[in-house]
């Protein structure tokens, strides 16, 4: 996987700022509207592949998203 195609994507926060265009409550508001962005942006060689998939998730997954508890 070559990464260095996406590099724009890692300088936008440097260039816009997240802060500076959306507030807290309006950019991620829970875990499934993150991974449905995931599975839109990302190439279909990424998604299926589930290791690169797994390694994208724990780099840039917002640790503060609300996580729906699973009742058992």
């Amino acid at each position: 996987m070559d990464e260095s195609i996406y590099f724009i994507v890692y300088q936008l926060p440097n260039i816009f700022p997240v802060q500076d265009f959306f507030t807290k409550k309006d950019f991620v508001p829970d875990r499934h509207t993150w991974l449905k962005a995931i599975s839109d942006l990302l190439p279909r060689q990424m998604i299926k592949s589930q290791l690169a998939l797994a390694a994208i998730l724990h780099e840039y997954e917002p640790a503060n998203l609300p996580v729906e508890l699973l009742l058992l």
